[in-house]
């Protein structure tokens, strides 16, 4: 699973030594029951110097800030790739689906 956006929390799963303000908190909490980490960490999404651009994923992705990527936002891009799917055999019976994690 990944799940990305402009989540506007802070937290100290994904920002060390920063305070986590209520939002964060409830993020903090659901990822966690998800079984979803952060994929980027204490890097700033913003000019403002905060991350606040998020990716969680339960998938070994990299993930990194782009700065010189102009997207005329007071964003910075975030890119994250992604393994090859994962190939199995599918069970007596059963059909293969393929699954990006």
């Amino acid at each position: 699973s990944i799940i990305a956006g402009d989540f506007n929390a802070s937290h100290q799963l994904w920002e060390p030594g920063r305070g986590a303000d209520p939002a964060g908190n409830k993020i903090a909490e659901w990822a966690e029951k998800h079984d979803l980490l952060p994929a980027l960490t204490d890097t700033p999404t913003r000019h403002l110097g905060k991350c606040i651009d998020l990716v969680f994923t339960n998938c070994p992705a990299s993930t990194r800030v782009e700065h010189s990527l102009n997207t005329g936002s007071d964003h910075y891009t975030v890119i994250t790739n992604l393994p090859e799917p994962l190939r199995t055999t599918p069970g007596a019976g059963k059909k293969y689906v393929p699954m990006e994690c």
